[in-house]
Order: C-alpha cells, then structure tokens, then sequence
C-alpha cells in the first residue's frame, strides 16, 4: 500500500508536482523519486531528440541532479518541474556545445530557421530537428509543395507545369500541407501519456493547441476537464501553445518580410 503525504488518501504516486516539490525542499527522498520516475521519459526522450542517443543519457541525469540539488537548497521548480527539467537539460549542452566547437548546428529548414524569434541555439537546433520529424511524416506529395515553395522559394507555376495543373491547386495544397505540418510538429512536442485515462486527451492536445477542435464539443470539454486535474498534461498543453506561438511568430514574419 503506497504511503499517504499531507492529507489522507493522497499518495506520492498521486500527489500533484506542486506538493511533490515541496516535500523534496524538505528533504523527502521519496518525494524526489516519484518526480524522477513521472518525468525521466519525457527528459530523456527531449535530451535525444536534441542531442543525440548517446548524450540524451547522460544529459537527463545530469538535469535531475541539478533540478534536485536545488530543491534540497530550497530552491528549484514549484508546479512546472518538467519545464524547468528540460530546460536544465538544455542548459548542460549548451555548456557543452560552447566547450567543444566540433558540436555544431545545422539549418535544418533555412526559411524556418530565418524566422525564429529565440535565439537559444538549442531551441534553434530542437525545433529544427521536430519540424524535420514532422515533415518526413507527411504525404510524399505535401513534401514535395512545401519543400518546392517554401524551401526554395520557386513559383507555383513551375510546379502545376510539371504536375499538370494549376497554380491556385498548387498553392491550396501548399496551404492544406502547412497546417498538417503544424499539427505534425505538435504531436512531436507532445510527451507521451503518463496513464491509459491520458492517452484521449493527449492524442487530442496538438489540435486543442491550436484552437481547431470546437470549445462547445464534446472531445474539446474532454480535454478541458482532464487538463484541470491532471498536472502532467497541463504541463504538455502549455507546452505545445508555446510551440504552435513560436510557429504562428515564424508565419508572422514570413509575411511580413
């Protein structure tokens, strides 16, 4: 039987980050195992992501000990514990690509990358890692309109010549590509579900997101009502609505320039 913390009933594998946070400053060892145990996965899989499989390792370890050596100071992260992890695991290998010059950062889409109002290398190099991942998730065709229009920069034209049809066809199809990505790009951000009564409201996360599910329906109310009592996906879902600003700042100044 899990032991209860602060009021009856509530376990450490229940409790929410908020108390879990405050009985590690307190020195609860117990406390900080179930943070390591609910967020190891998500750190590690982002460490990965970004800095490779051999670092992603060493840099999630390296990010909890630091996240738990200051919360044993009486510092560190109160509700947001998995931000402020991934950003402690940012903030290793940025230290690390500063030492060691052979590590370096690609343009990965250059139009993309043009336009990204951070400049955080690592958020350079992560969100042009995701938005790679999500484009080679699309059709072969979107792939091909989007690379074509926004990658190089052709006209239209060119391609509905080639392809046999229009102009106007080309560049709806070019629009209907870059909503896909952006919801393809979402669902990279988006951790995996801590829990079965998660896996719904975390499938649905990239489209609530972005405002495309309607707030009167019934899969919108869902996610609206797991959000309030559940910590991890709250989490994600703030997440993901800095994610899809970053892409709508990114649109933003594509028109603009």
């Amino acid at each position: 039987m899990q032991p209860t913390i602060d009021a009856p009933g509530v376990t450490y594998e229940t409790a929410t980050d908020h108390v879990l946070t405050a009985r590690g400053r307190a020195g609860d060892r117990q406390a900080l195992a179930e943070i390591y145990q609910r967020h190891y996965p998500a750190v590690v899989s982002a460490a990965r992501r970004f800095a490779g499989p051999s670092l992603g390792e060493d840099l999630a370890a390296e990010a909890f000990a630091r996240t738990f050596s200051h919360l044993l100071r009486g510092a560190g992260p109160d509700s947001s514990v998995r931000g402020y992890l991934l950003a402690a695991a940012r903030n290793v290998y940025v230290g690390m690509v500063r030492k060691d010059q052979r590590i370096t950062f690609t343009d990965d889409i250059a139009d993309y990358e043009q336009h990204q109002r951070s400049t955080d290398p690592w958020d350079r190099r992560y969100d042009g890692q995701l938005v790679m991942a999500a484009l080679s998730s699309l059709p072969e065709r979107d792939k091909t309109v989007l690379w074509w229009l926004t990658v190089e920069g052709r006209p239209a034209e060119e391609l509905a010549d080639a392809w046999g049809t229009s102009p106007g066809a080309i560049r709806q199809q070019a629009l209907r590509a870059r909503n896909q990505l952006r919801l393809a790009y979402l669902s990279e951000l988006t951790a995996p579900p801590r829990g079965v009564e998660c896996r719904e409201p975390v499938r649905l996360l990239p489209r609530y997101a972005r405002g495309l599910l309607n707030a009167d329906s019934p899969r919108a109310r869902k996610v609206t009502a797991h959000l309030a009592t559940c910590t991890d996906c709250s989490a994600a879902a703030d997440e993901l609505r800095a994610g899809a600003a970053r892409l709508a700042g990114a649109a933003r100044a594509r028109v603009s320039a």
